[in-house]
């Protein structure tokens, strides 16, 4: 009597263990290889929707991974862009939590900061908030004064990708999305129609 129910007490822990593992596996970020994206990884960010990704739908698009470009007045590439060609995947990137977690998880705010930056930039890299206009809320790395405080997320987006969100301190998240300026360039903007950007993670090698 004793044998089986410590037989019950061990099945029952191990059905609940798998469960909750099975639970956190489904709330970690993917790279596009379906590995989980590691805490201080570094990655480049593409887009989901692409000429390489969907080619065999019969869908072409010319846009790349997430880089750099100088915008307006800046003489240093500060505002952070998807760069117009496929054929690159644009800047390597870290993510990274202070959390003390080996890998990224749904939800968790997070910084994103560019691992090399032009000398003409400052060094510390990591992505922020710059209001201006007529774009509005656009990424950029440091650099300005007039900066929004907040961090980032990461939240699974039509089943196979993920969004990019910005939580301002004290404010709700607004989704990542695409500004087209006059000149052409993408710029990475806080969006409000509801039609944020859909980016896969990949490994840098």
């Amino acid at each position: 009597m004793a044998k089986t129910t410590i037989l019950v007490i061990f099945f029952l822990l191990f059905a609940f263990t798998s469960s909750k593992f099975a639970s956190a596996s489904a709330d970690m970020v993917l790279d596009a290889e379906g590995g989980m994206l590691k805490n201080g990884g570094s990655y480049h960010i593409v887009p989901a929707l692409s000429g390489r990704v969907l080619r065999f739908h019969g869908f072409s698009a010319s846009c790349g991974g997430i880089g750099l470009a100088a915008i307006g007045n800046e003489t240093c590439p500060l505002t952070v862009v998807q760069k117009p060609s496929e054929e690159t995947d644009g800047l390597p990137l870290i993510i990274s939590s202070p959390a003390r977690i080996a890998y990224i998880a749904e939800g968790l705010l997070l910084d994103i900061a560019f691992s090399a930056v032009p000398t003409c930039a400052p060094t510390l890299s990591k992505w922020t908030i710059v209001e201006e206009q007529p774009a509005g809320m656009s990424v950029k790395i440091r650099g300005y004064n007039n900066t929004v405080d907040g961090k980032f997320k990461i939240i699974k987006y039509q089943s196979l990708f993920s969004k990019l969100k910005f939580c301002p301190t004290g404010d709700p998240c607004g989704d990542l999305g695409l500004y087209y300026d006059e000149s052409g360039n993408r710029h990475l903007v806080i969006v409000t129609d509801e039609s944020p950007l859909a980016v896969l993670f990949k490994k840098v090698l």
